[in-house]
């Protein structure tokens, strides 16, 4: 891990400061397009257009709507002693339920990102360390995730993901359509409903692939009846169905 995020997670653990809030109330968008260093940002499906900023340092962060894209930008920390976020630090995006997004892009350096009950033509996601969690969501176009380290969630969400795991975990319930997963070293668990019908593909280089308790090593092939199919492989980390 680099200076740069050593110092951020030193400050973060370190301070313990309150928090300023600040609450945007924002024109109609229809993409949202995020750049942040330290933040955490929650995006969530609700009422209305709005955003709240909570942190030490809010004024680092700009959140502004330009034609229907919503744009958040956090300025790039220059030098430890600037550093004043603590591993609160928060943008919460609200938007109305019904509302579908063309496009949601998001790339963070040293937070995490959580989305939920939203509905999206296009999903990408870039996480150099830190934790995505995915919660009721549909993606009706193309969905990427890229970690670097970190850990992903994923609960009842229905997309065609391409997901790529440089260090990390990975924990799936509920994901409908026609996955893939690629993880160079790490777990990716997956825990089946009890009528589950998703036919896999698992492989795996360095590591285990169980099945419900039943061992298999290096393949797993299962072709089922349902619409839904992943498939995974893993360089150095194991697989796991329960």
């Amino acid at each position: 891990m680099g200076n740069f995020f050593k110092h951020i997670f030193a400050e973060q653990e370190n301070d313990s400061a309150n928090l300023n809030s600040r609450q945007i109330d924002l024109p109609q968008f229809s993409e949202i397009d995020a750049e942040t260093y330290t933040f955490t940002i929650n995006i969530q499906g609700g009422k209305n257009y709005q955003a709240i900023i909570s942190s030490q340092a809010n004024e680092n962060v700009n959140i502004t709507v330009v034609g229907k894209k919503l744009l958040i930008r956090e300025k790039k920390p220059r030098a430890k002693k600037n550093l004043i976020y603590t591993k609160r630090a928060l943008i919460n995006i609200t938007l109305p339920l019904d509302c579908e997004l063309l496009q949601t892009k998001i790339k963070a350096y040293a937070g995490d990102v959580t989305l939920l009950h939203l509905t999206m033509q296009n999903l990408d996601i870039e996480l150099l360390a830190g934790s995505a969690k995915l919660t009721d969501l549909i993606v009706h176009g193309a969905a990427k995730i890229n970690l670097s380290a970190g850990s992903l969630k994923l609960l009842n969400c229905k997309m065609n993901l391409k997901a790529d795991l440089a260090a990390g975990s990975a924990n799936i319930k509920q994901l409908q359509g026609q996955s893939s997963f690629i993880l160079a070293a790490g777990s990716l668990t997956i825990i089946e409903n009890k009528n589950d019908t998703t036919s896999y593909d698992l492989k795996t280089s360095v590591g285990l692939i169980k099945y419900h308790q039943e061992n298999h090593h290096h393949h797993f092939y299962r072709k089922s009846s349902g619409p839904n199919n992943l498939v995974a492989k893993a360089l150095a980390g194991s697989i796991i169905v329960k």
